[in-house]
């Protein structure tokens, strides 16, 4: 890995830590997405959703991931995962959908990370742009062709 990649991608991966928001919750409401909240734990979200669950709708949960050595498809990965609220008023598990995202080291150096780069995979994971689950890998160079 490029040197000045590896310390792009460390000073981003800091900024997340800081600002508690490596991983992030969502509801969609109509076209949008409303934030929930945010934190650095995957267990803090569902903790903060089971407190702040509305009756029925999506919940959109993403998350990043940063690889610094050892990687198969990319240094930087975005995972998002759609939910439906069941009739008990919890997140299905059956009815999930999800996606991972990879950004190439070239991507990062040409284009970077954009902040709201998990809007544009939620919106096509929603409409079935995208293919829900892990078969298909792709990059955000791929999702922003779409």
């Amino acid at each position: 890995m490029k040197q000045e990649i590896k310390e792009y991608l460390e000073k981003l991966k800091e900024k997340f830590i800081k600002n508690n928001n490596k991983y992030q919750a969502y509801i969609k409401e109509g076209s949008k997405l409303i934030p929930i909240g945010n934190d650095n734990t995957m267990s803090k979200i569902k903790t903060l959703l089971d407190n702040n669950l509305p009756n029925s709708g999506k919940v959109i949960i993403v998350y990043y991931t940063f690889i610094m050595k050892n990687y198969s498809y990319g240094p930087l990965s975005l995972v998002c995962e759609i939910y439906s609220i069941n009739e008990k008023g919890k997140l299905s598990k059956k009815d999930v959908k999800s996606a991972g995202i990879y950004y190439t080291e070239k991507e990062l150096e040409e284009r970077g990370f954009k902040k709201n780069d998990y809007n544009l995979v939620a919106k096509k994971l929603l409409k079935g742009t995208i293919e829900s689950g892990i078969k298909t890998k792709y990059t955000i160079s791929d999702i922003i062709a779409m």
